[in-house]
């Protein structure tokens, strides 16, 4: 059984290698069509990069895709910070998705070192290195990595288990959770 680091070695590798065949993949579904708004190519319900997340605004002027439905249809995810992020990846990267690939790779990279602490905090030295390296394989990354406005799920859970972790040392330090870090 693999002891801790190594574990958590093996686990970064794992992540990279299996969804390494995603750097090739291309923009898939609401990727290209935020790409299309960002570019200015189509309309955009909500303007700014804080909102692409929104598919129907709901209105007489709303262009939304969903045309069988009523125009009074409000259709928007509150995930801003994804949306910047996807904003900033095509300020850099443009049309090219491996960029947008990477930083997805990187979020799931994030999230599985934040998770690995939470379960060395909170099971022995072995369960441990067991779950993180399971976590590792869970096979619903593979949409996160190759889908790029999926993104919202690493970056969700990396805070989420971020913020769980805080509390964890904030309530066994008796201190607040930001000075818990220190």
């Amino acid at each position: 059984m693999l002891r801790w680091p190594r574990a958590l070695v093996v686990a970064f590798a794992l992540v990279v290698v299996l969804h390494a065949p995603s750097l090739f993949a291309k923009f898939y579904c609401d990727d290209a069509l935020f790409v299309a708004r960002l570019d200015g190519a189509i309309a955009s319900p909500a303007p700014g990069p804080f909102a692409i997340y929104t598919f129907a605004a709901g209105g007489p002027g709303d262009l939304s895709p969903f045309w069988w439905t009523s125009p009074e249809l409000r259709l928007s995810f509150f995930r801003p910070l994804s949306s910047a992020l996807f904003a900033i990846d095509h300020a850099i990267f443009g049309h090219a998705p491996l960029g947008y690939h990477v930083h997805s790779i990187a979020w799931l990279l994030a999230a599985l070192f934040v998770v690995a602490l939470l379960h060395r905090r909170l099971l022995g030295e072995r369960a441990a290195s067991l779950a993180t390296i399971l976590f590792a394989l869970a096979p619903i990354h593979t949409t996160v990595a190759n889908w790029p406005s999926a993104r919202h799920v690493g970056v969700a859970g990396t805070l989420g288990f971020l913020a769980l972790l805080l509390h964890l040392r904030a309530r066994e330090t008796k201190r607040l959770p930001i000075l818990a870090i220190l």
